[in-house]
């Protein structure tokens, strides 16, 4: 566990926090002893971030649908009244 592949650092969308990418530095430049220890800690940290980058991606784009959807209510609603207008003076 003293090593950790860089592989499993990419993130699909921007990458990790550069403070998170620094820690894993320093913490690689450590001693094996102190490395040992430490390195679960930011395993977690970065497993964290990662979890944090995906939600936000998830609420990001259900926001994305949420606000075509309200465009495409909005346009239907705005039809249909100027339907029932026509459909009154008719």
């Amino acid at each position: 566990m003293s090593t950790m592949k860089t592989q499993t650092l990419r993130f699909p969308s921007g990458g990790p926090p550069v403070e998170l990418l620094d820690l894993l530095e320093a913490v690689r430049s450590l001693p094996e002893s102190y490395r040992e220890s430490l390195m679960p800690a930011v395993a977690e940290a970065i497993e964290q971030a990662k979890y944090r980058n995906n939600a936000l991606a998830l609420a990001t784009d259900a926001l994305k649908q949420l606000r075509l959807d309200l465009q495409v209510t909005q346009f239907d609603l705005d039809l249909t009244r100027i339907e029932r207008e026509a459909a009154r003076s008719a």
